[in-house]
Protein backbone atom coordinates (compact mmCIF):
# COMPACT_ATOMS: atom_id res chain seq x y z
CA UNK A 1 0.00 0.00 0.00
CA UNK A 2 1.97 3.48 -1.04
CA UNK A 3 2.07 6.15 1.48
CA UNK A 4 2.13 9.60 1.47
CA UNK A 5 5.60 9.67 0.99
CA UNK A 6 6.06 7.32 -1.79
CA UNK A 7 3.88 9.66 -3.76
CA UNK A 8 5.77 12.76 -2.43
CA UNK A 9 8.60 10.80 -3.66
CA UNK A 10 7.35 10.39 -6.95
CA UNK A 11 6.06 13.69 -7.95
CA UNK A 12 9.00 15.21 -6.53
CA UNK A 13 7.43 17.32 -3.72
CA UNK A 14 7.40 17.89 -0.22
CA UNK A 15 4.92 15.46 2.01
CA UNK A 16 3.04 18.88 3.00
CA UNK A 17 2.50 19.43 -0.79
CA UNK A 18 0.98 16.44 -1.27
CA UNK A 19 -0.94 16.98 1.82
CA UNK A 20 -2.43 19.92 0.23
CA UNK A 21 -3.19 18.78 -2.97
CA UNK A 22 -5.20 16.15 -1.26
CA UNK A 23 -6.99 18.62 1.54
CA UNK A 24 -6.84 21.98 -0.19
CA UNK A 25 -5.84 21.53 -3.78
CA UNK A 26 -7.22 25.39 -4.15
CA UNK A 27 -4.28 26.87 -2.67
CA UNK A 28 -2.01 24.50 -5.52
CA UNK A 29 -0.69 25.62 -9.10
CA UNK A 30 -2.01 23.44 -11.85
CA UNK A 31 1.28 22.24 -12.30
CA UNK A 32 1.85 21.03 -9.10
CA UNK A 33 -1.60 19.48 -8.47
CA UNK A 34 -1.46 17.56 -11.53
CA UNK A 35 1.97 16.17 -10.65
CA UNK A 36 0.43 15.01 -7.39
CA UNK A 37 -2.97 13.45 -8.78
CA UNK A 38 -0.85 11.65 -11.62
CA UNK A 39 1.89 9.74 -8.65
CA UNK A 40 -1.35 8.93 -6.75
CA UNK A 41 -2.74 7.69 -9.66
CA UNK A 42 0.42 5.38 -10.69
CA UNK A 43 0.66 4.54 -7.13
CA UNK A 44 -2.94 3.42 -6.65
CA UNK A 45 -2.43 5.65 -2.89
CA UNK A 46 -6.19 5.94 -0.71
CA UNK A 47 -5.90 8.19 1.95
CA UNK A 48 -6.23 6.88 5.46
CA UNK A 49 -9.57 8.06 7.11
CA UNK A 50 -8.12 6.62 10.47
CA UNK A 51 -5.07 8.29 10.56
CA UNK A 52 -6.47 11.45 9.80
CA UNK A 53 -9.00 10.88 12.44
CA UNK A 54 -6.16 10.03 14.80
CA UNK A 55 -4.42 13.42 13.93
CA UNK A 56 -7.21 15.00 14.95
CA UNK A 57 -8.08 16.56 11.24
CA UNK A 58 -11.41 16.45 9.49
CA UNK A 59 -12.67 12.41 7.45
CA UNK A 60 -14.28 13.26 3.71
CA UNK A 61 -16.63 10.77 5.18
CA UNK A 62 -18.34 9.90 8.78
CA UNK A 63 -18.15 6.25 9.71
CA UNK A 64 -21.05 4.31 10.75
CA UNK A 65 -20.06 1.26 12.58
CA UNK A 66 -22.52 -1.92 12.42
CA UNK A 67 -22.53 -5.27 14.86
CA UNK A 68 -24.34 -7.84 12.04
CA UNK A 69 -25.32 -10.04 14.61
CA UNK A 70 -26.58 -13.21 12.51
CA UNK A 71 -27.68 -11.16 9.45
CA UNK A 72 -24.61 -10.33 7.02
CA UNK A 73 -24.93 -14.34 5.43
CA UNK A 74 -28.92 -14.49 5.56
CA UNK A 75 -31.02 -13.30 2.04
CA UNK A 76 -33.29 -10.13 3.88
CA UNK A 77 -30.31 -8.69 5.58
CA UNK A 78 -28.10 -8.55 2.93
CA UNK A 79 -30.66 -6.46 1.47
CA UNK A 80 -30.58 -4.75 4.42
CA UNK A 81 -27.43 -4.02 5.14
CA UNK A 82 -26.55 -3.17 1.21
CA UNK A 83 -29.28 -0.38 1.65
CA UNK A 84 -27.39 0.68 4.63
CA UNK A 85 -24.40 1.29 3.20
CA UNK A 86 -25.87 2.49 -0.18
CA UNK A 87 -27.71 5.29 1.83
CA UNK A 88 -24.37 5.99 3.83
CA UNK A 89 -22.43 6.32 0.89
CA UNK A 90 -25.17 9.15 -1.16
CA UNK A 91 -24.69 10.97 2.10
CA UNK A 92 -21.14 11.04 2.73
CA UNK A 93 -20.95 8.50 5.15
CA UNK A 94 -18.35 5.28 5.50
CA UNK A 95 -19.95 1.70 6.52
CA UNK A 96 -17.58 -0.35 8.32
CA UNK A 97 -19.64 -3.79 8.60
CA UNK A 98 -18.60 -6.40 11.39
CA UNK A 99 -20.02 -9.76 11.50
CA UNK A 100 -20.49 -10.67 15.45
CA UNK A 101 -21.63 -14.10 16.71
CA UNK A 102 -22.58 -13.82 20.11
CA UNK A 103 -24.98 -10.76 21.87
CA UNK A 104 -23.22 -9.04 23.53
CA UNK A 105 -20.40 -8.89 20.78
CA UNK A 106 -16.61 -10.22 22.30
CA UNK A 107 -14.40 -7.79 23.76
CA UNK A 108 -11.98 -8.78 20.41
CA UNK A 109 -14.97 -7.46 18.35
CA UNK A 110 -15.81 -4.34 20.59
CA UNK A 111 -12.46 -3.12 20.29
CA UNK A 112 -11.87 -3.94 16.47
CA UNK A 113 -14.90 -1.74 16.13
CA UNK A 114 -13.10 1.12 18.30
CA UNK A 115 -10.60 0.91 16.51
CA UNK A 116 -11.75 2.59 13.56
CA UNK A 117 -13.21 5.22 15.80
CA UNK A 118 -16.78 5.45 14.41
CA UNK A 119 -19.18 8.33 14.75
CA UNK A 120 -22.22 5.68 15.12
CA UNK A 121 -22.86 2.51 16.30
CA UNK A 122 -25.83 0.36 14.74
CA UNK A 123 -26.85 -3.27 15.85
CA UNK A 124 -28.57 -5.28 13.43
CA UNK A 125 -30.00 -8.61 14.70
CA UNK A 126 -32.33 -11.00 12.72
CA UNK A 127 -35.38 -10.80 15.15
CA UNK A 128 -36.86 -8.44 17.94
CA UNK A 129 -35.15 -8.88 21.01
CA UNK A 130 -33.33 -6.98 23.77
CA UNK A 131 -29.45 -6.70 23.23
CA UNK A 132 -27.50 -5.75 26.32
CA UNK A 133 -24.58 -2.97 24.70
CA UNK A 134 -21.77 -3.89 27.25
CA UNK A 135 -19.75 -1.06 28.70
CA UNK A 136 -16.40 -1.38 26.68
CA UNK A 137 -14.42 1.49 28.52
CA UNK A 138 -14.39 4.33 31.04
CA UNK A 139 -13.19 6.57 28.69
CA UNK A 140 -15.38 5.19 25.87
CA UNK A 141 -17.91 8.05 24.06
CA UNK A 142 -20.43 5.12 23.54
CA UNK A 143 -20.97 4.07 27.05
Amino acid sequence: MASVKDVARLAGVSFMTVSRALNTPEKLNQETLAKVRQAVETLGYVPSLSARKIRGGHSSGKTIGVFALDTATTPFAVEMLLSMERTARENGWNVFILNVFEAPPSQQAIDLMLSHQPDGIIFSAMQLRTVEIPRCCAACRWC
